[in-house]
């Protein structure tokens, strides 16, 4: 029976129970080590929405879904530009730089909404939130600087023709019903120009700004505690594993027997 226990789980957890206190307690320490030692850091988040009626009027809804979608992605990869967080360092107003901000910040979408969440870290709580207000602000003013870029090839088409027209009428350099017809048609697509604009311009907007944090995202105490606990079990299993195999002591009879290939006498 006791050859049997030693082969046991139970039977190494017995043997080897200093073992493993000794190990959980070592990580579990460690782990509240890490945690005294990590310098506390700060995230703040500030929420913003993504009208996508504004980027597809279409009545389609998996067409306006997928639309939505596709500039999620485009505006969460543009948060994390040179061309976005040099502005924001621009008016942090605090020693602030690209290759130090972008590796502490975060974008993503908000699960099951129309939600995107700009997330950024700092050792100040009050540094957190303004870092990420001026990370939203700035993301708004990219769209629309896109969206203006994107339209001012057709906006000065459409202003030249309207220009020429003009200079035709008042030239009667053809009749004027015609040239009424023609300047209304361009005018038109002037405005639906201008009305496109406006719409994409408001496709993103701030709808909750950052907040400065109470307590610190990191470390966790609990969470590292736990973390230390876990890895302090699975360790303290491997080195009483390595010890008992290692150990060559003899515990019992039935182990003396079949080292010494002699019977087992029991004395009454």
């Amino acid at each position: 029976m006791r050859s049997a226990n030693r082969n046991t789980v139970t039977g190494l957890l017995k043997r080897r129970r200093a073992w493993i206190v000794a190990t959980v307690a070592a990580c579990v320490a460690a782990a509240e080590l890490v945690t005294v030692l990590t310098p506390p850091s700060y995230a703040a988040s500030a929420l913003m929405a993504l009208d996508q009626r504004a980027t597809s009027p279409s009545a389609d809804l998996n067409a306006t879904m997928t639309t939505g979608q596709l500039l999620a992605a485009h505006d969460i990869k543009m948060a994390t530009t040179p061309s976005v967080l040099n502005r924001v360092c621009a008016d942090a107003g605090d020693p602030c730089d690209y290759d130090a901000l972008k590796d502490r910040v975060a974008v993503s979408t908000v699960k099951g909404t129309d939600l995107l969440s700009v997330t950024v870290t700092d050792a100040s709580p009050a540094r957190a939130a303004q870092l990420a207000n001026l990370l939203a602000e700035k993301l708004m003013e990219q769209v629309r600087f896109e969206v203006a870029n994107a339209l001012k090839p057709t906006k000065a088409y459409l202003d030249g023709e309207l220009a020429s027209l003009r200079k035709d009428m008042a030239d009667k350099a053809a009749p004027v019903n015609l040239l009424q017809s023609q300047y209304t048609t361009v005018y038109n697509r002037r405005e639906a120009v201008a009305e496109q604009e406006s719409r994409l311009d408001g496709a993103l907007s701030l709808v909750q700004a950052a907040g400065a944090p109470a307590v610190p995202a990191a470390p966790d105490p609990k969470r590292d505690l736990l973390a230390g606990l876990a890895i302090g079990l699975v360790v303290a299993l491997l080195v009483a594993l390595i010890v008992d195999r290692l150990d060559t002591r003899i515990y019992d009879a039935d182990r003396l027997s079949e080292a010494t290939a002699a019977e087992l006498v029991v004395a009454c």
